[in-house]
């Protein structure tokens, strides 16, 4: 019995800690880098503080403030400039900086992304256009799903191999309660 319990469990351990490679990862993830460069405006942005949030005269609950800008960059060509404090992305408050992160990887390649900015305490619209392609890994919605497909499938794969385990187990109880022996037909 101790043998049969200690099959099954190291087969479900296996299988649990393989669980998202058999989700068929999307196929920009199969190369060198994890990280895809997509979907980049070429700006850099933070957290306010509550002094920051006073100075830039910028509301309490939402906002990032832009702390710099590539010279080349998608952001400057759309009129991005150091010190505005984006509130809004596509109509999304932004709350903290991978709110835009998220908003920014969405926009599907070619299409802009439309912001709400404070810039000296004036209220402005901006139109970008991200660079790159949409980039689903910045989406919780696509993780949620691709690690459900991925509990499914090793769920079947566990339901698989637990089944291959208990008749092999069961051969060999037959086996041993007919007086074979763990060594026989070995040759020594």
């Amino acid at each position: 019995m101790g043998l049969r319990l200690g099959s099954v469990f190291l087969a479900l351990c296996a299988l649990l800690l393989a669980a998202p490679a058999s989700a068929d990862p999307p196929e920009r993830f199969s190369g060198s880098s994890f990280w895809p460069q997509q979907g980049r405006l070429g700006v850099r942005i933070q957290s306010l503080t509550p002094d920051l949030r006073e100075f830039f005269q910028v509301p309490k609950d939402r906002g990032v403030l832009v702390a710099g800008v590539e010279e080349s960059g998608r952001g400057a060509k759309a009129g991005l400039a150091v010190g505005d404090v984006i509130l809004e992305a596509g109509g999304q408050a932004l709350k903290r900086p991978f709110d835009l992160i998220c908003a920014v990887g969405r926009v599907p390649e070619g299409e802009s992304l439309e912001l709400r900015v404070v810039r000296s305490g004036e209220e402005m619209s901006f139109k970008v256009e991200p660079k790159g392609e949409a980039a689903p890994w910045v989406d919780p919605e696509f993780w949620r799903d691709w690690m459900r497909r991925g509990a499914t499938q090793v769920g079947e794969e566990l339901r698989r191999q637990l089944q291959d385990i208990e008749r092999r187990l069961e051969k060999l109880e037959k086996h041993l309660g007919q007086g074979g022996g763990l060594d026989e037909g070995r040759k020594t």
